[in-house]
Parts: structure tokens; C-alpha cells; sequence
């Protein structure tokens, strides 16, 4: 059964508010001077913070509508990094490859393998941004309009990462996710299952570029820098100043968060999330994709 990507549903996950709070106790009178004034807070339960955590970090690939990730029969990582000193370029390319290993996600084993996964540090981000629109467009990732794809590759944040993808079909076979693809000039077909809660499509990574701006970047610790990068170049997002209400990795180029709660490594939050990420369905729904992360996050946090 064949059917258009495009005309495939958006799924999304609905989040409950997971504050909790009891019933405040009766006002104190006057005539009972031995009432005490209780003052009852709510307090975040893990549900409601796993949920913000996975619904501000999170981005489904819009082509698509889904969680995207490597794929373990075809797109094994490989990552390189340049712009620091040989040494501080092979410590992050490490650090890429150590995190992938430790929650599951396929790493090629080869280290001169071809690199899908660069990581760029420039004192000219956007002259970059430029080049590579102009030269590699496909590298930034899917949109549907020639504006949009000007919004797309503007460099606002000191680390930023874009996603090329790709949609893999129940019979094994992928095409790109690009503006305009000329194997299909009038949309691309895929083969599904027929299941609305299952149809077989799955999100693949192809390449993910990661730009650092070497003049807002002087700051950083290297480990920190390390395990923020590995946290891009695993999963898709496009929140770069984002501040979860848990520790996290995420925070570190944050500028809403306060530097005392900044982040230095990367945390089993964001080690959960991203074996969510590896332990999903990949040919499975978005909301089933979800859950699986936010349910991944929240053992970790009730093992605490």
C-alpha cells in the first residue's frame, strides 16, 4: 500500500500539567487563636518534568512528523570535528563516539571512515552558513519554501546543529527529505503498512552539521563543550537555549538559564532521553515515540 508523506496525519503527544497540590487548610478566626497557618506549595512531579523536558527538547522531523535518529542498518555515525587543535578536535570527536556507545546508538567502528556528523568551530559562523547554502543545501535539513529555508540557515545561538534526514519506507527503501527532490518532482511515495498507530516510515539521520562560534565559545569547558556537542549530534532539536527543569546538557548555551544552574556534563536525564531515542519504535507513531523517551526519563529519575 502506497500513500504521500505528505498527506500523512501530524501526530503530537498531549502533555498533562503534573503539579500536584493538596487542599489548602481552612483560614485561621479569631475565635480558634490556636489555628496554625499551614501554607501548602505545589511541588513538580517527575511526571511534569520529564514532559517538559522531551516537549521543549524534542523536534520531530517536519517532513516526517517523527522522532529522528541513525538508522542501524544504514547510517552507522561518524563523527569529526574541526577547527581546535588537533587534540581538542580528536578529544570531541572521542566524546561523540563514547556517548553514542553508552546509550545505543549505532557508531561505525572504523575510525577514517567517511564523516556524516561534522562539528565546525568558526569565528564566521553565518559567512559558513552561507557557504553551505549555497554549495550543500541539502545539509540544512528539510522546508518547504524558499524563505523558510532563509530562516533555516541564519546562525542565532553560539552552538546550533542542522538535521539532514532522511524517510526510510516499510519496503526498506530511502529518499531524502529535501525541498525539492527530482526522483519525485510531484512528492514522493512511500510503501506503509496500512496502520495508523504503525506505518513503517522511519526518520533516518544522513548528516548533521554542528557549528560553534569561536568568539562566543571562549568560555566553555571542554568537557562541557564535548558532552553538549554529542547531545546534538545524537538527537534532533531545534531548541538551543533551552533550560529544562532538571539538570541537563541542554542548558549550557542557555541565556534564560543562571550560570549557577549550568550544567557542566552530560546527565542520566539526558543519557535516558537519548536511549529513549535508541529503544523507540522507529517505525511507530509519534506519540509512541514519545513515550517510550518519557518513560525512559522517568526511571531514571525515580531510581534518584
Amino acid at each position: 500500500m502506497k500513500r504521500s508523506a505528505f498527506l500523512l496525519p501530524m501526530l503530537g503527544l498531549a502533555f498533562a500539567p503534573g503539579a500536584l497540590a493538596q487542599p489548602a487548610p481552612a483560614p485561621k478566626t479569631s475565635s480558634d487563636p490556636a489555628t496554625e497557618t499551614v501554607v501548602v506549595t505545589a511541588e513538580k512531579t517527575p511526571e511534569s518534568i520529564v514532559h517538559y523536558y522531551v516537549r521543549s527538547y524534542a523536534a520531530p522531523e517536519p517532513h516526517l512528523e517523527k522522532i529522528t535518529s541513525w538508522n542501524f542498518k544504514k547510517s552507522h555515525l561518524c563523527p569529526k570535528t574541526i577547527g581546535f587543535t588537533p587534540s581538542v578536535n580528536a578529544f570531541v570527536t572521542a566524546r561523540i563516539r563514547e556517548v553514542a556507545a553508552m546509550v545505543g546508538a549505532p557508531v561505525n567502528p572504523k575510525q577514517d571512515c567517511k564523516s556524516n556528523i561534522v562539528v565546525i568551530v568558526t569565528p564566521e559562523p553565518q559567512a559558513l552558513l552561507d557557504k553551505i547554502r549555497a554549495d550543500r543545501e541539502d545539509l540544512l535539513g528539510y522546508y518547504q519554501s524558499p524563505s523558510e529555508g532563509d530562516r533555516l540557515a541564519m546562525v542565532n545561538h553560539p552552538i546550533q546543529a542542522w538535521y539532514a534526514t532522511s524517510t526510510e519506507d516499510y519496503d526498506g527503501h530511502s529518499l531524502p527529505d529535501v525541498y525539492y527532490n527530482p526522483q519525485c518532482p510531484f512528492g514522493c511515495s512511500y510503501a506503509v503498512t496500512g496502520w495508523r498507530t504503525r506505518d513503517g516510515l522511519v526518520s533516518e539521520l544522513r548528516a548533521v552539521t554542528i557549528v560553534a562560534d569561536r568568539n562566543k565559545i571562549a568560555g566553555y569547558q571542554l568537557g562541557a563543550l564535548a558532552d553538549y556537542v554529542a547531545m546534538l549530534a545524537l538527537s534532533r532539536t531545534q531548541d538551543f537555549a533551552a533550560c529544562p527543569q532538571t539538570p541537563s546538557i541542554t542548558s549550557l548555551a542557555s541565556p534564560y538559564c543562571p550560570s549557577s544552574g549550568m550544567t557542566q556534563a552530560i546527565t542520566a536525564t539526558d543519557l535516558a532521553y537519548l536511549r529513549g531515542v535508541y529503544k523507540m519504535d522507529s517505525g511507530g507513531s509519534l506519540h509512541a515515540q514519545l513515550s517510550t523517551i518519557a518513560s525512559e526519563i522517568e526511571k531514571t529519575l525515580e531510581a534518584r
